[in-house]
């Protein structure tokens, strides 16, 4: 099942919003229209200097263009080094522009060219980045695209001109001038100059018509988004303004409505600010009488410094409870109430919030039950259990010394202790379930459940509680709790036992089933060589046997007796080892012998099942010190079990 965030509209949002951070967000929020209107008015500047840079780059460009052709008519007639120079210096200037548009029109353009350019065309270096923007943002805009291409016009004039006056240059310097050749190059620089001077005039005309276009487009649309953005200001603003009245409407039906009496007070002074209806009933004074009071005069004069402490204690820590004061009516009455109050921020003012709840039906019932712990003190307060008293909200009233003894709370300490603070957090649940029950049914409840004692220790009792009444209402519960450490330890052996036990039966069912497969395995080994005795005996005593086939049988019989016996040495040994009673007879033994020995005592069974022995053995090795009958026999059994396992 897909889960569905829903996103608050704007009015949720600022229905939540407390009243000082809606009051400060009506003023971010003009900053933001005056900022913005800002920034339009900036860039508004920035275009209109970077056409004004356009505007005087371009008289640059028309100077560098007609000195340039000034300079060659004075270097064709003087001819004269100086004045060639002088043309080279003014032709850079429309030249370095040119340089800077062709960068610019590439992708990426290379912002150091760019600069080195437009330098070079005699532009200021702070008008530099406003001329880049300018042409990268506003090339392909109509009136910047027209003069775009009126200057690529007259760069191609320029680069004509320019090449005219290198070939003036190589005539005048070869030393073999021609008149006629340089007449001809300098009225085709004149014409060249003719042509140039209408683009630049049309170029001059096309961005001033362009600035004031951009101007007044500018200028409408900062009007109409500074209509739309004011318009929105304004309109939040109402919508704020609404809720902050909607949000005072609302606190004031809560504060009239409320249960307990509310008093607000300035947190600097302590004067009370305002109060609710119930405050009226409580005092049995009129709002207007207290509004404007200093909030300790509603105390009688014993309680009014533990209330100033109360109050210091607001300021300090932000919230405090009590629950040992009195509130003095006009006829000397004292009523008690818990105060609870706390630090707020009130229409951006910091007050005090003060809730006085009328504890006089507590306090009674305290009283009771006061009154009957008497009667019943000498029941309980020796008895072995623990034995308790608490009211409906988990209150302790009362508890035993035993309670004293295991918890560890003395009887003044739990009378400040509550149910949720003593029950272990898993048994939370239960225990107030268990009240509730109570409650509801009225009926005996018995369950266990674990405590943490004061020093932080878990002890768990059996819990049995009956619901105490005044005049048929349940004012509380009265329990009955026996420790089961020493049951549940007993309990925890018993089961300890009875696991060993299983696992005892287990150990001894898997030992039979051991002893089971060992003694067939041991019956089918002494039957086998038990079997070939009997067969070749009984051919013997038939007497129809020949020589050859009487000595084969009497090597199958002695061969079979050995491995007999061996068998029982096996057994027999089994039982020293189990005893702790095997020896070795440690003598030097010749190894390669010893394993000859024990792989011919088995070549007639592999012969048997046709499988083939092979020994490869070191008979040069020495003598080592051992037992020979052992070694022999662990050869014999390895190799036995081989042929024993080895398919034929």
């Amino acid at each position: 099942m897909k889960r569905v965030f829903r996103i608050p509209s704007v009015r949720t949002s600022l229905r939540l919003l407390p009243v000082g951070k809606k009051l400060g967000l009506i003023v971010v929020l003009f900053v933001f229209i005056v900022a913005c209107l800002l920034m339009l008015a900036n860039a508004q500047m920035e275009i209109l200097s970077a056409v004004r840079a356009y505007v005087g780059g371009e008289g640059l460009w028309s100077k560098g263009e007609k000195d340039a052709v000034h300079h060659l008519a004075r270097y064709a007639d003087t001819r004269h080094e100086r004045d060639y120079r002088r043309y080279l210096a003014a032709v850079a200037v429309p030249l370095g522009d040119k340089q800077a548009r062709l960068e610019l029109e590439k992708p990426r353009p290379d912002l150091r060219v760019v600069r080195q350019g437009f330098v070079r065309g005699r532009n200021h270096p702070d008008d530099v980045g406003r001329l880049a923007m300018l042409f990268r943002r506003f090339r392909h805009v109509s009136y910047m695209a027209k003069a775009i291409a009126i200057w690529t016009a007259g760069d191609r004039y320029i680069a004509a001109i320019a090449e005219r006056g290198e070939a003036l240059h190589a005539e005048i310097a070869s030393g073999r001038l021609n008149a006629e050749r340089v007449g001809a190059l300098l009225r085709e620089i004149s014409r060249l100059d003719q042509r140039v001077t209408p683009l630049e005039d049309a170029f001059s005309r096309t961005l001033s018509k362009g600035a004031r276009h951009v101007k007044r487009l500018l200028l409408e649309i900062t009007v109409l988004i500074a209509a739309l953005l004011l318009s929105s200001g304004v309109l939040l603003s109402w919508m704020m303004l609404r809720h902050i009245r909607a949000w005072e409407a609302r606190y004031r039906h809560l504060l009239d409505t409320a249960n307990d009496a509310i008093i607000v007070a300035s947190l600097e002074t302590g004067i009370i600010l305002d109060a609710n209806r119930k405050t009226e009933e409580l005092l049995g004074l009129p709002v207007s009488r207290i509004l404007g009071r200093h909030q300790a005069e509603l105390h009688p004069e014993s309680e009014q410094d533990t209330y100033r402490r109360l109050f210091a204690e607001e300021v300090r820590t932000g919230h405090a409870t009590n629950s040992d004061l009195h509130l003095r009516r006009p006829d000397g009455q004292l009523v008690p109430v818990e105060i609870s109050a706390a630090v707020t921020e009130l229409g951006g003012r910091a007050v005090v919030q003060s809730i006085f709840r009328d504890i006089t039906e507590r306090t009674r019932a305290d009283q009771a039950l006061r009154e009957s712990e008497e009667r019943y003190r000498g029941l309980f307060e020796y008895a072995n259990d623990l034995v308790y008293t608490h009211d409906l909200a988990g209150n302790f009233t009362s508890i035993n010394k035993a309670a004293e003894r295991i918890t560890g709370y003395t009887a003044t300490e739990a009378a400040r202790v509550n149910l949720s603070q003593v029950v272990a957090p898993e048994h939370l649940e239960l225990a107030r379930e268990m009240v509730s029950r109570k409650v509801t049914s009225g009926g005996p409840t018995v369950y266990e459940l674990d405590i943490i004692t004061k020093d932080g220790g878990r002890v768990p009792l059996e819990v049995s509680t009956r619901l105490m009444l005044r005049d048929g209402t349940p004012v509380g519960v009265q329990g009955i709790a026996r420790d089961i450490r020493e049951r549940r330890r007993i309990e925890a052996e018993r089961a300890e036992l009875l696991a060993r036990e299983q696992a005892a039966r287990a150990e001894a069912e898997l030992a039979n089933r051991a002893k089971d497969e060992f003694l067939a395995t041991l019956s089918h080994e002494l039957r086998t060589p038990l079997s070939a005795i009997l067969i070749w005996a009984r051919l013997l005593r038939s007497g129809r046997l020949d020589p050859e086939a009487r000595a084969r049988a009497l090597e199958v019989i002695e061969r079979n007796t050995k491995l007999q016996a061996r068998l029982i040495e096996d057994l027999l040994e089994v039982s020293r080892i189990i005893a702790g009673k095997l020896r070795l007879e440690l003598t030097p033994v010749d190894l390669a012998a010893t394993v000859e020995s024990a792989i011919d005592a088995v070549r007639a069974a592999a012969d048997a099942k046709e499988i083939t022995l092979e020994c490869e053995l070191d008979h040069g090795i020495g003598p080592v010190r051992g037992d020979r009958n052992r070694l022999q026999q662990i050869v014999w059994n390895l190799v036995a079990n081989a042929i024993k396992f080895t398919p034929s």
